[in-house]
């Protein structure tokens, strides 16, 4: 009878086994390899597991099919102190793997491209403790709406700043990214601006600027406040110079 895949084979089958090795620092692990500590983690999401006891209950339940992924006996312990110690990076590289991936499936949105760009604070309680005293973490994620994937992803203490993380995400070419106040920063609009991006935001009320024109709005858009063409300062303090206004090639 020939060799059918399960499911989870199948899906494994997507993950490049070269990508995950070339994010693994240090010798391979013998209770419990890094790839099979990802196996396990992609089997606890598909039967839902809600702890580590049901998880390694259904890993033994389907030994015989795990066998052929390369993955070996799991144990509770074991499992517990890798989730515990070990290094985010290769997760971090399947995901920004396979959502490279998803993107080839829209490679022609060009102009039409939109990303959001949000933060949000999650209580993880003493699991965290380690490295985020106030046992919150904040997911830092830049989001496509138009396919529903997520581009780039970030995990830090609930302390850092939005803008901070958003500054070490890469920026795609052309395309309009739109954000809120937590992103207010002229050097960061500078870069979107280098990158011939767009980007939709807010000012903040006590920002002054000069209104260069003002143009018409329908009576029928009575959403829309009004429609400015505005100049941001030329010194965001006494002896820092405004770098997007300078870039944007505004005149003084």
């Amino acid at each position: 009878m020939p060799f059918q895949p399960t499911v989870l084979g199948q899906l494994m089958r997507e993950i490049s086994r070269g990508v995950f090795r070339q994010a693994v620092v240090g010798r391979a692990k013998w209770g419990l390899t890094e790839w099979a500590h990802l196996v396990a983690l992609v089997a606890a999401q598909m039967a839902g597991a809600r702890s580590l006891r049901d998880l390694v209950n259904v890993l033994g339940h389907h030994q015989h099919a795990l066998t052929h992924l390369g993955v070996g006996q799991v144990r509770r312990a074991t499992l517990a102190d890798a989730n515990a110690l070990r290094p985010t990076a290769p997760f971090e590289a399947v995901a920004a793997h396979l959502s490279a991936m998803v993107a080839r499936l829209a490679p022609t949105l060009g102009r039409d491209a939109l990303r959001l760009i949000d933060a949000t604070r999650i209580h993880a309680g003493q699991l965290v403790r380690e490295w985020a005293v106030d046992g919150a973490i904040k997911l830092h994620v830049v989001f496509d709406p138009i396919l529903g994937r997520t581009t780039c992803f970030g995990v830090t203490s609930s302390r850092v700043n939005d803008i901070t993380m958003a500054k070490a995400f890469p920026i795609e070419t052309g395309v309009t990214y739109v954000f809120d106040l937590g992103y207010y920063a002229y050097a960061f609009w500078a870069r979107l601006q280098a990158a011939k991006c767009r980007f939709v935001t807010r000012l903040k009320v006590n920002t002054p600027v000069r209104v260069l024109r003002r143009r018409r709005v329908a009576k029928s858009a009575s959403h829309i406040l009004k429609d400015e063409i505005v100049q941001l300062p030329t010194r965001i303090a006494s002896n820092r110079r405004n770098r997007i206004r300078r870039r944007c090639g505004w005149s003084p």
